[in-house]
């Protein structure tokens, strides 16, 4: 009787090998596509094709604990003998080490995805550092855009002040002009004036002479008059004689007293004639007196303050010409300092362009290539550090500018302050000059 073999209740060795064969194949094909796909996929892996990986290992690990469950039932179950079934077992045995070989496999593939996870990791701190760092920078950029702007603002404030300050000395310029004018039309009336000065002295000198020759005169009719009464005297002794004598006749004397009559007219006449000549000459020597008095007082007056107001305002219109050759000169510095800030300021626009442009580069080389990512980094710190140190020191320049222009603004105002104390001054000083003349 022959007994029934635990074979007919198994599958044939040629189907089990069949089958082992395709499955091998199968996961052969499966895991090779893994390592295939893990060589070739970049470094930067998400999560679905993690949880895509560990299905795979799953199922192949499930399908190597079937396998072994089924050695393991059929060596329980007695279906496993080496009678007649060498090749079987050889097939089983390479099956199995086939199996442990994969399984070894798959810890060093598990191990490989864990080290490439923590890669992907450590890559996706970085990325995000250099997202942030990126982010930052833009940011960045943007305050140091607002900074240039408001600095370019300030730029054109300064300018617009400039111009105001080059108005204002233009017209203190044409005001010392005119001041000049004046002074030299000031000038031109002190030469007048001393020439009608003169003229007054000539004047003056001939009214002398004409009034010494009219004391000559006078003295020569006050001798005349003696020589007069000494006539009468005479005529009188003679007119006494003749009355003594007694030996003249009436016609003598009628004649006598007619001729003394007429002498005596006429030396009335040549009296009157003397006090009226004595009268005009006190006059004219009193009028003399007070012309010379007026004249003298007149020059002494006129002249010491003409000449003291005119060096004074001459050597006032010298002091403001110097004063706005200074301002000139302090303008045109101001004006070399704001072209050497707008200079410094269109280099750091270029330099600005260049770190945006090179930033750009960074990130199409980090989508591009990610490994590069940590080399460039360091570059654009320190192209940052640069444009940060360059930024102050245009921030201090800029400072010290403005310094230097609120110091020149109080110079000006200053000057504007002595400027109108100066033309009140010269205002008065006119209006005494109008006065004298």
């Amino acid at each position: 009787m022959t007994s029934r073999h635990p074979c007919f209740y198994r599958v044939p060795p040629q189907q089990l090998h069949r089958r082992n064969q395709l499955t091998e194949a199968t996961q052969t094909k499966v895991l090779n596509t893994v390592i295939s796909v893990k060589r070739t996929s970049p470094a930067l892996c998400y999560e679905p094709d993690f949880i895509w990986k560990d299905t795979n290992f799953a199922s192949l690990e499930r399908n190597i604990r079937d396998l072994e469950d089924e050695i393991q039932t059929m060596k329980t179950n007695g279906l496993w003998h080496t009678d007649g079934r060498g090749e079987d077992f050889k097939q089983m045995e390479v099956y199995k080490n086939h199996s442990k070989f994969m399984k070894n496999k798959i810890d060093l593939l598990k191990q490989e995805v864990v080290k490439k996870d923590s890669e992907s990791m450590a890559l996706q701190t970085k990325l995000d550092t250099l997202s942030n760092q990126n982010s930052d920078c833009k940011q960045h950029i943007e305050v140091l855009k607002e900074s240039l702007i408001a600095k370019e603002h300030r730029a054109n404030i300064l300018q617009t002040e400039v111009d105001a300050l080059r108005l204002r000395l233009e017209e203190r310029e044409s005001f010392l002009s005119k001041k000049i004018s004046q002074t030299q039309d000031l000038i031109e009336e002190k030469g007048t004036l001393n020439s009608e000065i003169c003229d007054l002295k000539d004047m003056l000198e001939v009214k002398e002479k004409k009034i010494n020759i009219l004391q000559k005169k006078a003295e020569n009719l006050q001798e005349q008059l003696k020589d007069k009464d000494k006539q009468l005297d005479s005529l009188g002794d003679r007119v006494t004689s003749l009355q003594a004598d007694t030996s003249n006749t009436d016609t003598a004397l009628i004649t006598l007293e007619e001729a003394l009559s007429e002498k005596i007219e006429e030396a009335e006449m040549y009296k009157n004639e003397n006090k009226e000549l004595k009268s005009q000459l006190a006059s004219l020597q009193e009028r003399l007196s007070e012309k010379e008095a007026c004249e003298a007082e007149h020059i002494a007056r006129w002249n010491p303050e003409l000449s003291g107001q005119l060096q004074v305002v001459q050597t006032e219109a010298v002091h403001h010409k110097e004063e706005v050759e200074k301002s000139n000169a302090e303008v045109q510095r101001l004006l070399a300092l704001l072209r050497e800030l707008q200079s410094q300021r269109l280099e750091q626009d270029k330099r600005i362009i260049e770190l945006e442009r090179q930033v750009k580069e960074q990130n199409q080389k980090q989508s591009v290539n990610p490994g590069q990512a940590g080399e460039m980094s360091p570059n654009t710190s320190r192209q940052l550090d640069d444009l940060m140190s360059a930024l102050d020191k245009t921030r201090k320049e800029l400072d010290a500018t403005r310094q230097q222009l609120s110091s020149t603004q109080n110079a000006l105002s200053e000057r504007d302050n002595e400027m109108s104390r100066i033309r009140a001054d010269h205002s008065k000083q006119l209006t005494e000059i109008l006065q004298l003349k």
